[in-house]
């Protein structure tokens, strides 16, 4: 007979999604280590380029650390190196300890991806020479006597400078008035970090349990969302975790014949939260809300800003 799935109530999917966001139970905590353990816990905290209160990867935290400062970030990222930029679903703050398991898309871009632009290899090789000679540098710190109006039209320099750092030859060291310092990797990352290569399994099995860490529950869709040409193999990961009882499946009462995979951990979690009345405010960039079909179906609120 087949093992039938636990079935839960909307209120315990919110609680679900709350908790593992860190959102019930604002961390006052104070100090760098509070916030390395936030950014770790959330497994990125996505780099916003906009300032007109707060920049959101600073209001994302503060969200969860009342006691926040702005200083941690950067001094986790220069001095400590305890977290490093790289791509999520977009340009972010990830935990070091992660490090490894952005080898693959690296070498994706190695392999000839293009990060946006077409690639100029001789700007490539030039930009990497440069910084290989001179030390870290700045995309300013290349000449580029054309003016190019709008916002993502790049100098040739820059564009080099950003697929370099998308394949993996460069890092970025600091940031100098939010403006990135380029310097190559092996100058930038700290000795005792793995780097071994995942294999494919240990790769999707990451994903996939950071998925259920970061909200408690997830359909196979969001887990594979923006992960082009892993869905196959997240695919086959779920059923082997399944298999394992390392998850387990359950049904949401308000979307029928919707099947989302936990943990038995996660449910029990949630056991004895009685939530208070509290108000959070969230960036629009914020990982509670990001992915706008999860908080259709979490709290029918269907949220557009463009």
């Amino acid at each position: 007979m087949k093992k039938q799935n636990k079935t839960i109530s909307p209120h315990q999917a919110k609680l679900l999604l709350l908790n593992s966001q860190q959102l019930l139970k604002p961390d006052f905590a104070k100090g760098k280590k509070a916030t390395l353990a936030t950014i770790q816990h959330l497994g990125y905290i996505q780099i916003d380029t906009l300032a007109v209160v707060a920049r959101a990867h600073h209001h994302t935290l503060w969200s969860r650390q009342p006691n926040y400062k702005e200083t941690y970030l950067n001094q986790l990222l220069e001095t400590d190196k305890t977290i490093f930029e790289y791509w999520s679903h977009a340009a972010s703050y990830l935990p070091m300890s992660d490090y490894r398991f952005s080898l693959p898309l690296k070498k994706a871009y190695s392999d000839g991806k293009s990060h946006w632009f077409n690639q100029d290899k001789k700007m490539n090789k030039y930009v990497l020479d440069k910084i290989k000679a001179e030390g870290a540098l700045q995309s300013k710190d290349f000449e580029d006597n054309q003016k190019r109006p709008g916002m993502w039209n790049w100098k040739p320099a820059k564009r080099a400078l950003e697929q370099l750092f998308m394949e993996g030859k460069l890092m970025v060291e600091k940031r100098q008035g939010f403006q990135k310092v380029y310097n190559l990797t092996e100058r930038v990352l700290p000795k005792n970090i793995d780097t071994s290569f995942p294999s494919e399994k240990e790769h999707t099995q990451h994903i996939i349990k950071r998925a259920i860490q970061q909200y408690g529950m997830v359909n196979e869709n969001e887990i594979s969302y923006l992960r082009k040409g892993l869905k196959t193999s997240i695919n086959k990961s779920l059923k082997h975790l399944l298999k394992e009882g390392e998850l387990i499946e359950v049904n949401l009462e308000a979307a029928e014949n919707s099947l989302f995979i936990t943990t038995e951990q996660q449910l029990k979690s949630i056991e004895n939260i009685k939530p208070k009345s509290s108000i959070h405010l969230l960036s629009p960039f914020d990982n509670a809300v990001i992915q706008r079909k999860r908080l259709q179906r979490t709290f029918n609120f269907d949220y557009i800003i463009e």
